[in-house]
């Protein structure tokens, strides 16, 4: 049986507390329980979407070891990915990378502890999305290009639609370099 939605993560960490902010304001979310070896928040209905648990200082672990690789959030519309881009700059947190994948378009952030976060959105419902996957121009390049998002911003704030901030532009992607792109992203989510 399948389950009906995603409920939350837990991520433990040595420093929940600075943890816990970052994706507060990440997500523009709210602390829904607060004790020194437990920590809550959510951004939405749920009661609670990421969990921090504190670690001992004598567990460090080997950051090299297998784990995740990010956290990854829909928002619903390309205006509202800029917005959160705008926030987040004005914050003093930009993106390692943004990136127009083709199916999403897609801002990958590093958190405090060095693990990633995701923001992005569908450009498509997802049958479609699953078609575009298996064409040959995604094969290509799965990867996409990079997104200039201080143009994108100024664009929307110009009046340009959804639909104007959300075309995929075949020319770049079949003109990127799609080893660069993905030993540079590589390399991003590793350090």
């Amino acid at each position: 049986m399948k389950p009906s939605a995603f409920s939350h993560a837990v991520l433990n960490s040595y420093r929940p507390e600075v943890l816990m902010r970052w994706y507060i304001d990440l997500l523009d979310g709210e602390v829904t329980y607060d004790s020194p070896g437990f920590k809550t928040m959510t951004y939405d209905s749920e009661h609670h979407r990421i969990g921090f648990g504190k670690l001992a200082e004598d567990k460090k672990q080997d950051r090299t070891r297998p784990g995740l690789v990010h956290l990854a959030y829909t928002y619903p519309g390309i205006h509202a990915l800029i917005r959160q881009y705008e926030r987040m700059r004005d914050l003093g947190h930009k993106p390692i990378v943004a990136l127009d994948h083709g199916p999403t378009m897609s801002l990958y952030y590093r958190d405090p502890d060095g693990g990633n976060a995701e923001c992005f959105v569908d450009r498509f419902p997802a049958e479609q999305a699953i078609e575009f996957m298996k064409s040959p121009l995604y094969l290509q390049n799965p990867v996409g290009y990079d997104i200039d998002l201080e143009d994108m911003l100024a664009r929307m704030e110009a009046g340009a639609t959804e639909e104007e901030l959300m075309v995929f532009d075949e020319k770049k992607a079949l003109s990127t370099d799609v080893q660069e792109i993905a030993t540079r992203i590589g390399r991003l989510m590793a350090e």
